[in-house]
Order: structure tokens, then C-alpha cells, then sequence
């Protein structure tokens, strides 16, 4: 809701709805409620194109696959009535899949059109992974911008450190994103003590917030030592 579409695109929220909805409900009552409504979204989405209820698309793109026996049913009935299927693979070590799961990743992947990964060296890693993957369907795009330029008049970097109390002199290391346990934050605070027994006057910046509580990384040893953060 936070990003503006342009005025001539049309913005269907098929999937999730009642999650969108409603903010309030715990981590884990929206990870088993999207898992029981994510393959009825992909059954329900099929009927309303088959039915001719939206218009065919030319392509699907994918972003995630994290339930990969309904992606590749989804995707091979997407191919067979004619709708090209491009997969953006972010992350390829998955996050959260286990080794029968990557597997069926690979499966979802040979069924795609196209895959998409953001910089060469994941590109070699998939199709290291993966060899049968034909090499020709798999491109480089980096990462994009998420939101567009909406920094307020007359920024600078000299203004940015004034504002978040850095000295204009100061090392400033900076992990931007959301904050999430897999990250590794807690080793970054560790290693920044010894970035600061080396270099007196570095901060570390973490510009995000934790996706949940769990997630927050513990900051003490720095504030104990008198790390800026």
C-alpha cells in the first residue's frame, strides 16, 4: 500500500487477502493461514483465467517458491494454456527449504521459461546446483531500486551524519534491510568490537526493523564496550 502504482495500471490483490487484512495476527497464525490459502490462491487465480473472468498475461512472474509440489503444478498448467512463467530466484541457497525441497525447486525451475538471478556468481552457483537447467534460460539482472527517489531537498551525506549524530570524519558501516536472524546480525555486532579496538571512532548503522521479536539482534556487548550504534 506504502508504493504508488501509475494511474494506468490496474492492481488485483488475489492472494492473501484476508492476511492483508489484518495486520494484528501472529507470525504464526499467518504462516499456517497463507500455507492452507496459498494452493487454493493458484487454483482460484487458474479458474478466473480460464474462465476469461481477468485477461490471459503473457507472462507470469514468479518471486518466490516456497511451496515448490504446488509452484510446479502452477506453473506447468500456466505453460499449457499459453502464459510464459520467468522465475526470479533470490536466494539461491533457499532460506527455508529442506534437501527434498530443493529437489522440487529444481523441478519448478526446468518448468520456467526464463529464470532471472541478480549477479553472475549466483548465476554459476544455480546452474552449479542445478546443471540440468538449461544455461540459455538463465539471466543476469541486478537489483533494482525498490521505491523511487525520495530523498527530501537539499540531502547530502554531510546532512545525513548531522542528523543521525555521526561525526563527518567517522567510519560508518552499514547494514540496510530488514532485519532477520539468518543475517547474521550477531556476528557483525561481534566482529564490529573488533572493528573498534582498531578503528576508536567506527558505527555501525542497522537501518531496518526486526521482522519479529526473535529476530532482533542482541546488542549489548556493544553498548557495553561503548560501540556507537
Amino acid at each position: 500500500p506504502s508504493l504508488t502504482a501509475p494511474a494506468d495500471v490496474e492492481v488485483d490483490w488475489h492472494y492473501f487477502r484476508a492476511a492483508q487484512r489484518y495486520d494484528r495476527w501472529g507470525a504464526w497464525t499467518r504462516r499456517l493461514y497463507r500455507a492452507w490459502r496459498y494452493p487454493r490462491d493458484h487454483a482460484r487465480l487458474l479458474r478466473r483465467i480460464e474462465s476469461g473472468e481477468v485477461e490471459k498475461p503473457d507472462v507470469a512472474h514468479l518471486q518466490w517458491s516456497r511451496l515448490p509440489r504446488f509452484d510446479l503444478r502452477f506453473a506447468s498448467r500456466l505453460r499449457g494454456i499459453g502464459v510464459r512463467v520467468v522465475h526470479t530466484v533470490h536466494d539461491v541457497e533457499p532460506l527455508y527449504q529442506t534437501a527434498a525441497d530443493m529437489s522440487g525447486l529444481g523441478l519448478v525451475y526446468a518448468e520456467c521459461d526464463a529464470l532471472i538471478v541478480h549477479t553472475q556468481a549466483n548465476r554459476n552457483d544455480l546452474l552449479s546446483r542445478y546443471p540440468r537447467l538449461d544455461p540459455k534460460r538463465v539471466r543476469v539482472i541486478p537489483h533494482g531500486p525498490l521505491q523511487g527517489e525520495d530523498r527530501p531537498p537539499g540531502a547530502s551525506p554531510e546532512e545525513a551524519r548531522r542528523s543521525l549524530g555521526i561525526p563527518t570524519g567517522a567510519r560508518v558501516v552499514l547494514n540496510f534491510g530488514s532485519v532477520k536472524s539468518y543475517k547474521g546480525l550477531d556476528l557483525l555486532a561481534a566482529a564490529m568490537l573488533e572493528v573498534h579496538r582498531r578503528v576508536p571512532d567506527a558505527f555501525l548503522l542497522l537501518a531496518g526493523r526486526p521482522a519479529t521479536p526473535a529476530d532482533a539482534p542482541d546488542l549489548s556487548p556493544l553498548a557495553a564496550r561503548g560501540v556507537p550504534h
